[in-house]
Parts: structure tokens; C-alpha cells; sequence
């Protein structure tokens, strides 16, 4: 398993923050007529932290999914033998 923020780093992650903040600035822009300040430093910061979490829950329940897995094969392992 590879580390969250390898991946956030990764350019495929970020070709995808890009696209999805031109997104949402085209509409900020017809809504606004402008962009407030600081507003791909907010996004960022934001899509980070999202992004973290989500990575974080999911390696946990990949971790609990095969810790179960090796638990039921060793029980049916010691079935199987005697």
C-alpha cells in the first residue's frame, strides 16, 4: 500500500484538483463576476483534507478486511487438521 500523500502528490490527483477547480470557478465567476481572494488557496486546503480523510478510511478498512480474512482462514485451517 502506498502512502496518502504519495498519492495526493501523484499527477494524476492533481490533473484532477485542477479540472475540478476550473469547474467550480466558472461558476464562482458567473455567480460573483470574479474570483474572492484566496479562493485556489482555500480550495486546495480543502480538497487536502478531504482527500486525507478518505484515504485514511479506506486503508483502515482495507487493514480490518484482511485482518478478518487471515483470521478466518487460520480458524478453518485448524478445522481442517484435526
Amino acid at each position: 500500500m502506498t502512502n496518502c500523500s504519495t498519492l495526493y502528490k501523484s499527477k494524476k490527483v492533481q490533473a484532477y484538483l485542477e479540472k475540478s477547480f476550473k469547474e467550480n470557478a466558472c461558476g464562482l465567476i458567473k455567480e460573483k463576476r470574479g474570483l474572492p481572494l484566496f479562493c485556489w488557496r482555500d480550495f486546495k486546503k480543502g480538497f487536502k483534507k478531504g482527500f486525507m480523510e478518505t484515504c485514511k478510511m479506506r486503508k483502515k478498512k482495507m487493514t480490518l478486511n484482511i485482518k478478518r480474512n487471515n483470521n478466518k482462514t487460520k480458524k478453518s485451517k485448524k478445522l481442517i487438521k484435526k
